[in-house]
């Protein structure tokens, strides 16, 4: 897949200017009125109204009733769900879940996660017997160097498609859920992914939730490269955290079963 490559062509530009308008809906997660839907994207109102006309007649964007405002219309969700139903790493990882779940050695919770413009992103989850302090919601976005899960993809993406996530989540040592952790250097977090790749397991301890410990596996395409992540989340303390541990050796086993099925 093309990921973050530059595309050579003259290409046609009015896409690429109105697409700049989804791209705002994208990354402001709600409804927006025209003016500020417009300076988000850089362009005048007046521009803005005319890209939108052709995006709500193809349902690209929508205008709620009430409020006048505009969102992402549901051709966006279609588009959403045919890209996600393309991936064959993303069916192997649910497939993986499955049968975590039918072996029954596992009553964590579990989550699928693909790597999006914003860093690591959930489109999966069984949330297991045991339990979570927080919830496993489709479209939560991770952190890249502060779980598991993020620290799964630095290890294997091209630093040119991860550095300016990293650069954007540098300084985000402080999560929602009260975790606290020591900002790392480069130095350190290329340790840490040497020992990812050492062990193919990446594992993060009491950092984004206090007194959890997620622990990411690789799935990885024919090409060996990383297509999607499974991640147990769990109380600290209570299952083998270790990289070569229980849980992580059922974890590679379930995804290479998952591979061959």
């Amino acid at each position: 897949m093309d990921g973050g490559a530059h595309i050579e062509g003259k290409g046609i530009q009015s896409i690429d200017v109105g697409f700049r308008l989804l791209h705002a809906l994208v990354e402001a997660g709600c409804p927006l009125p025209l003016k500020e839907l417009a300076a988000a994207a850089n362009m005048t109102p007046s521009k803005a109204h005319n890209y939108i006309v052709s995006f709500r007649r193809i349902r690209m964007i929508v205008k709620e009733a009430e409020s006048g405002h505009y969102c992402l219309g549901p051709m966006t969700g279609d588009l959403g769900l045919s890209y996600l139903a393309q991936r064959d790493g993303l069916s192997v990882a649910e497939r993986a879940i499955r049968i975590i779940r039918e072996r029954g050695r596992l009553q964590y919770g579990l989550f699928v996660s693909i790597w999006s413009e914003k860093g690591p992103v959930i489109v999966a989850c069984d949330e297991g017997g045991s339990g979570v302090p927080y919830e496993l919601r489709v479209g939560h976005h991770s952190s890249p160097i502060y779980t598991a899960t993020g620290r799964m993809f630095l290890a294997h993406l091209p630093r040119s498609v991860t550095a300016p996530v990293i650069a954007a989540a540098v300084g985000e040592t402080t999560s929602p859920w009260g975790g606290q952790a020591q900002k790392l250097t480069e130095a350190e977090l290329e340790c840490e992914l040497s020992d990812i790749w050492k062990f193919g397991i990446a594992v993060v301890t009491d950092l984004r939730i206090p007194g959890m410990t997620g622990i990411a596996a690789p799935v990885l395409d024919h090409r060996d490269k990383l297509d999607a992540v499974v991640t147990m989340i769990g109380v600290s303390g209570s299952f083998d955290m270790t990289p070569d541990g229980t849980e992580a050796t059922e974890m590679l086993n379930a995804i290479a079963a998952a591979q061959r099925s």
